[in-house]
């Protein structure tokens, strides 16, 4: 079993990057976004942690954590239509990897 955590100094010591952090308890998920180290946000769920993540990096005009720039990127461009602007080659030959994968699998409908 974990230990209980100081949430507020656990914020504190993370970089002054963007992240979500979530806690799950058997009855309810929350995920908070920080930014700066203070929550912005508190979220109920990981899909509109992610929207809100993106839109807050907009608002606050803000740069990704390095480690997921290039998924919060692609988000951007394929699930928000949002012009991403300048493509780097890493990123384009990403997409186009990720892509031609996804080809290969059939998705419900």
């Amino acid at each position: 079993m974990l230990e209980s955590i100081d949430f507020n100094c656990f914020i504190k010591k993370l970089s002054s990057e963007s992240h979500l952090v979530a806690t799950d308890t058997s009855d309810k998920v929350q995920v908070f976004l920080v930014i700066d180290n203070e929550v912005v946000m508190e979220i109920d769920s990981y899909r509109e942690a992610m929207f809100f993540t993106v839109k807050a990096h907009h608002i606050f005009n803000t740069e990704y954590s390095t480690s997921l720039k290039m998924s919060f990127k692609f988000l951007e461009e394929y699930v928000f239509g949002m012009a991403t602007g300048k493509k780097t080659i890493a990123y384009s030959t990403g997409v186009r990897a990720l892509m031609s994968t996804m080809k290969e699998y059939e998705f419900p409908t």
